[in-house]
């Protein structure tokens, strides 16, 4: 998740400011887009719902108050 999390704050340095849930609605094309798909199962099998569960997960951190 920390990864990920690193992942959110380039995306927002570089490109846009990216919130969790669009971190999340991005993270899903990783599932629908088969050409998405397709490039991160090439990386790893299995590795596109991994990404996209490590994301949710994220985001459900930063919703959670600190305590």
């Amino acid at each position: 998740m920390d990864l990920v999390e690193a992942h959110r704050h380039h995306l927002t340095a570089w490109f846009f400011d990216c919130r969790s849930a669009t971190h999340v609605r991005i993270a899903g094309t990783y599932l629908a887009d088969e050409n998405l798909h397709a490039f991160y199962a090439s990386i790893r099998e299995g590795l596109p719902e991994h990404l996209v569960a490590a994301v949710r997960a994220n985001a459900r951190r930063a919703e959670t108050p600190a305590g």
